[in-house]
């Protein structure tokens, strides 16, 4: 029981005080009279009770429901109204003790007990004053109908008024909420407690015989319990199966248009090559200066690169080929960096580099990875349209080559963080992005045997990282050695 307000306290305090109230109201009812067959009677539904509670049984993973109602009707049906409410708090008390429940909740729900079956015990009392179960008269047919209903609505009322104080709640409306189960659940807890209180009124000691029952409804319930959990990892296991289809038709989609796209672009990029290439060739004889010629070299380089671009795009959806072919991560950041240059220096973005000279080569090819860098950074800048910082970073963990790319722009809502690396997913303005360069990014990853991930938080910033599995050849061998012989030691973290 949580202490939370002073209301809930006093509310505690007066359930407690009607606990003892009726306590002494049914001794004074009914004095105790020693005979062995009531203390066995009694001392046996104590167990019972306290097993009951001590032990519900599992319906399903979040819900548990108690049986206790069952003995508890059925000690009021057969014992002396003193018997059955020591019965009651003893096995509530030592029930509540098993669980480790704090003091204040033990008390209470005693109390909740000592109200609920003094009452109805008094009231059965009254109305059947003979201690023989018969349904000859209509006080006696009624009797047990009027008892079960003064267990439940005093219990429900008392307990109700807790959650109610609690959560600030109509206890009414929290009733309201599970009334059908829990009537359904209450009236079949009754019906029981009345066969086994004919029973053992009948035969002592077939109360013994509960024990068969209780366990077969137990492995039952623990039956169904199992089986709900199987059905519910197999549901699992479909949504996830039923997610990759969807991804795999996305990429699909994606080939298929990348296909169009290509088939439409690489007739004038290759026209551009060309002239460039041809004009690169004669520069002395067709241009006149120095710049001229370096900016068809840019022409050159940039038409270039979309070539590759569309190759990459072409070849998104499966597995690469160069598997042979390695790069050096530390090479392709320092590309980056110079390609990110003017556009850092427009945006007002100070780029970090914390990498060190010799790195592991890892698998693949150079073009692709720089691809992928290029899209990371290009988004991170996009993110920071009032300037801020980027940092590069990489290190060799394990197998592999781990490159952070980090920013401190406005960072990734959580609703869209599971959506940023699917195909046309953007939240960029119409115009401004189409969705595709984490997509590519991931898919790149992928491909080369690593992956990407990515940490965020609104107004502070996100880090994606590219994990890429360490080439196992000579090469890459060397360049290990040469990282050793490095002392260890990064560059110190310099701006670009």
């Amino acid at each position: 029981m949580v202490q939370s307000s002073w209301p809930l306290r006093l509310y505690i305090a007066s359930v407690m005080i009607l606990g003892v109230a009726a306590f002494v109201l049914v001794f004074g009812f009914s004095p105790v009279e020693i005979a062995i067959k009531r203390i066995v009677l009694a001392a046996g539904f104590a167990v019972i009770i306290g097993l009951a509670n001590a032990y519900p049984i599992q319906i399903s993973e979040k819900v548990q429901t108690n049986v206790s109602s069952a003995a508890l009707f059925a000690a009021i049906l057969i014992l002396q109204p003193v018997m059955a409410v020591i019965a009651a708090i003893v096995g509530s008390v030592a029930s509540e003790v098993f669980r480790r429940r704090p003091c204040q909740q033990v008390l209470f729900n005693a109390a909740v007990v000592s109200v609920y079956v003094g009452v109805a015990s008094i009231t059965y009392s009254i109305l059947v004053p003979s201690s023989t179960l018969a349904f000859n008269t209509v006080p006696s047919a009624l009797g047990p109908v009027v008892v079960a209903l003064l267990i439940y609505t005093i219990n429900r009322v008392l307990v109700a008024g807790v959650a109610g104080i609690q959560l600030g709640k109509n206890p009414i409306s929290l009733w309201r909420q599970a009334w059908k189960e829990d009537l359904i659940q209450e009236v079949t807890l009754f019906a029981s407690g009345l066969l086994v209180a004919l029973a053992v009124n009948q035969v002592p000691w077939s109360i013994l015989l509960l024990v068969i029952p209780a366990a077969i409804v137990y492995r039952s319930f623990a039956r169904i319990t199992e089986l709900n959990l199987k059905v519910k990892a197999q549901m699992e296991e479909l949504s996830s199966a039923q997610g990759q289809l969807v991804e795999t038709a996305k990429m699909a989609a994606i080939g298929t248009l990348s296909a169009g796209i290509a088939h439409q672009i690489n007739n004038p990029i290759f026209a551009i090559r060309g002239r460039a290439e041809q004009l690169l060739a004669t520069a002395e004889t067709h241009l006149k200066s120095a710049k001229a010629k370096e900016n068809l070299d840019t022409i050159y380089r940039m038409a270039d690169r979309v070539s590759k671009v569309i190759k990459s795009l072409l070849t998104s959806s499966r597995p690469s080929e160069d598997g042979r072919k390695c790069a050096a991560i530390n090479e392709i950041l320092d590309n980056v960096r110079t390609l990110l240059k003017s556009k850092a220096k427009e945006s007002r973005i100070r780029v970090l580099c914390d990498y060190r000279k010799q790195l592991p080569l890892v698998c693949g090819e150079g073009t692709e990875i720089q691809e992928l860098f290029m899209n990371l950074t290009l988004n991170s800048c996009d993110s920071m349209p009032t300037g801020g910082e980027l940092r590069l970073r990489a290190r060799a963990k394990d197998s592999f080559v781990c490159a952070e790319i980090s920013d401190t722009g406005e960072g990734i809502h959580p609703d869209n963080l599971s959506k940023i690396f699917d195909p046309f997913f953007t939240t960029k303005e119409v115009g401004k992005g189409v969705g595709l360069g984490l997509f590519v990014v991931r898919e790149i990853a992928r491909r080369h045997g690593g992956n990407v991930s990515v940490q965020s938080e609104l107004g502070k910033g996100s880090t994606f990282t590219v994990s890429l599995p360490i080439a196992a050849g000579v090469e890459s061998r060397q360049r290990a050695m040469a990282m050793a012989s490095d002392n260890g030691s990064p560059l110190p973290l310099r701006s670009r």
